[in-house]
């Protein structure tokens, strides 16, 4: 699940694409996800994680260089993994 590029702009405080996603990230994430798979209030999160980008990715980020007009050192995608378990069901989803 990637992050709306308004939503990832308010979230600079990241000093390296391998953090850890913030307490901010998660929350705007579960809220995405709600909203976008009309997910019920008894669905239930077991995990929020960082989708780690690629070495390569890293490499362009670390060297700062400028591709396509885009500063590497703000432009890196923050994605994530969640894995969503439906009781009623006993159904576990990822996406």
């Amino acid at each position: 699940m990637l992050l709306d590029k308004k939503d990832a702009d308010t979230i600079r405080d990241m000093q390296h694409p391998l953090d850890p996603l913030s307490a901010l990230e998660q929350e705007q994430i579960v809220a995405h996800a709600q909203t976008v798979w009309n997910l019920q209030p008894f669905h239930v999160f077991s995990s929020v994680q960082l989708e780690e980008p690629t070495k390569e990715e890293i490499r362009l980020w670390e060297s700062g260089l400028e591709i396509d007009g885009n500063d590497q050192k703000n432009s890196i995608d923050r994605t994530a993994r969640v894995t969503i378990w439906n009781p009623q069901t006993a159904l576990v989803s990822e996406g």
